[in-house]
């Protein structure tokens, strides 16, 4: 069982963030994992972290780049260049937790222009459901209006005849979204 005793020195809260950012770079994963999952769990967020976070976008251990991704969506949204970089990086990552995670964070922070509407059509046709329900959720956000072209209501319109209900109602609601419009 792994413990966490640094995760709320609440008596001092900045030498807990301090410890915290230090862990992110020690060259034990899991040291680094359960500093990501604390970070996470600070009340309030701290956007201090985010450039520690994105330098483990990279690492090995899927759970360690689906935990970064859950903490960023917590902290909130980051629009930097290498925020940017390492989404658009997530968003083909060879583990499908992490396509979710980095999905989830497009989603709750709206950092959708930092990727091609294109990776977002691909996603849509993704073995994994948790992949293409994400990519149709966020689709359903921010594909509307003048954001879609005719090659992604094409692949929108493939994706009505997904095997999952979920996928196929999401993309109906982002249809409906560009209906108006065109």
């Amino acid at each position: 069982m792994i413990q966490r005793p640094h995760v709320m020195d609440i008596a001092n809260p900045p030498v807990a963030l301090d410890r915290l950012l230090g862990e992110l770079k020690d060259p034990d994963e899991v040291v680094q994992l359960r500093a990501v999952i604390a970070l996470g769990e600070l009340d309030p967020p701290s956007r201090d972290a985010v450039p520690g976070l994105l330098d483990l976008v990279r690492a090995d251990d899927p759970e360690l780049r689906r935990s970064v991704w859950r903490t960023l969506a917590r902290i909130g949204p980051d629009v930097s260049r290498a925020l940017r970089e390492a989404l658009s990086h997530a968003l083909h990552d060879r583990e499908h937790r992490v396509v979710e995670s980095a999905l989830r964070y497009m989603y709750v922070c709206g950092v959708v222009p930092a990727v091609e509407a294109s990776s977002l059509v691909e996603l849509l046709e993704h073995p994994d459901l948790g992949v293409r329900a994400g990519a149709a959720l966020v689709a359903r956000k921010y594909l509307v209006g003048d954001r879609i072209a005719a090659f992604e209501l094409r692949a929108l319109r493939r994706a009505l005849w997904d095997p999952v209900p979920v996928v196929r109602a999401r993309v109906v609601r982002t249809l409906a979204n560009v209906a108006p419009q065109r």
